[in-house]
């Protein structure tokens, strides 16, 4: 096999072993903004409309994120062929209350209800609000949704199962961080032995060589 496929082999095994060490660390990074599992959707709530998506998939005690869309009808559009049935409502106080309903708590202690304030996304053109929290219990929750708006007033609500936290297995996470430096320096000593050996220095040009004596000239002198 030659240098070039080895070295390029080693650093393929680098590469993989760096896939499978973000893969075993990917539950503990945040969440992504926006999207996730639909829950609610074109809910009635009075007069608005509501659209609901849930991350992780499946709910876990831990960090979780909700996203939350509103929207009003648009009864004049929705005679047109072709029109938008529904505009975005961007202006709203939308409170997200959560109840434990039939919770897991390892010290048997109570888990109380507790109300957040969904946030409008400008990123995203302020059409969706977002409520981020750390959940602090397993079991079935009931998420209710209250939105005050110009374009009027509504609420509905949904039931979700959250799962045990997700637990990290930081021994074959140490034990894949081991390996990986073990191959970095593999590849680092493999390197440095494939240099090429510097030439010897060679003679300046416009040196002056020292001039050899004539064996014949000295044959004369003895």
């Amino acid at each position: 096999m030659s240098r070039n496929l080895i070295t390029r082999a080693l650093i393929t095994r680098v590469i993989v072993g760096l896939a499978l060490l973000l893969g075993l660390l990917w539950p503990a990074l945040a969440l992504a903004h926006g999207g996730g599992t639909p829950r609610l959707t074109n809910e009635p709530a009075g007069p608005l409309r509501v659209y609901a998506w849930t991350q992780p998939d499946p709910w876990r005690a831990g960090e979780v994120h909700l996203t939350l869309a509103v929207t009003v009808p648009d009864e004049e559009a929705s005679n047109q062929p072709g029109a938008q049935v529904e505009a975005p409502v961007t202006e709203a106080d939308v409170r997200v209350t959560y109840t434990p309903l039939d919770v897991e708590v390892e010290d048997g202690g109570a888990v109380e209800p507790f109300v957040l304030e969904a946030e409008p996304q400008a990123t995203l053109g302020n059409f969706y609000f977002e409520a981020d929290t750390m959940l602090p219990a397993a079991g079935l929750w009931q998420i209710a949704i209250d939105i005050d708006s110009a374009e009027g007033t509504g609420s509905t609500q949904f039931q979700i199962e959250a799962l045990p936290p997700r637990t990290i297995n930081w021994t074959l996470v140490a034990s894949a961080g081991g390996v990986l430096l073990v191959l970095i320096a593999l590849i680092g000593v493999w390197s440095r032995a494939q240099q090429p050996t510097p030439a010897a220095q060679k003679s300046r040009p416009g040196a002056r060589r020292r001039p050899q004596a004539d064996p014949s000239a000295r044959a004369r002198q003895e």
